[in-house]
């Protein structure tokens, strides 16, 4: 039985927030995960995609450089391509619920928002879907707002689409209703798949840093 060409789309933001952060797991290595998660007997990957935005720091001034350590060794390490969309601050009034001196009062609070990046995944999803480009596909997130380019890549294009959920414990019932497979990501699929502690590329040394990137 030949193997189906399978392409992986990740939601970077989405993944470090949930399993990563949950499960103190770092350094990882997307290419090994899905390797893991999708049996090799059944599954060729050709490419993952990741989709992320660039960290400011503001709350940890370390965090861009980390990040932008784990991006180039994704990179170096083949087989990945990234999409960067970008970070947008705002500011609103909303009612304070904690401490509770505070509560019922109005307050500004800053937001920050992701920009693109869950767009950009959807968009490509379908448009790789629609140009034959993979037979299968994998997406890495837990995001709602995907049902529909999944629904359309999967019924409207034929092509087998699962979801590897980085939120244990919270599963999107939008996306379940149109998937062909689902699996929540484990500790142990990130603990196995550590990026070496130092890579390669065109402009020098990459080195794991020692505090966490994305």
């Amino acid at each position: 039985m030949s193997r189906l060409s399978t392409r992986v789309f990740v939601d970077g933001l989405n993944l470090m927030h949930g399993a990563c952060r949950q499960f103190s797991c770092h350094w990882i290595d997307l290419v090994g995960v899905a390797a893991t998660v999708l049996p090799p007997r059944l599954f060729r990957i050709e490419c993952v995609h990741l989709y992320t935005s660039l960290l400011d720091g503001k709350v940890d001034p370390g965090l861009p450089e980390a990040q932008h350590a784990h991006l180039r060794a994704l990179l170096a390490r083949g087989n990945c391509e990234i999409r960067r969309g970008k970070l947008v601050q705002s500011r609103r009034r909303a009612l304070a619920v904690w401490p509770e001196q505070m509560a019922g009062r109005t307050v500004e609070v800053e937001l920050t928002n992701e920009k693109g990046s869950d767009v950009s995944l959807a968009v490509d999803l379908v448009d790789l879907a629609h140009r034959g480009a993979f037979e299968a596909a994998l997406v890495v997130s837990n995001d709602g707002d995907l049902r529909r380019a999944i629904e359309v890549a999967r019924f409207d294009l034929n092509r087998r689409i699962g979801v590897l959920n980085p939120h244990p414990g919270c599963q999107s019932r939008e996306l379940t209703r149109v998937l062909s497979f689902q699996r929540t990501i484990r500790r142990g699929d990130l603990m196995r798949n550590r990026l070496p502690d130092e890579l390669h590329d065109a402009h020098g040394t990459i080195r794991r840093p020692r505090r966490a990137g994305w």
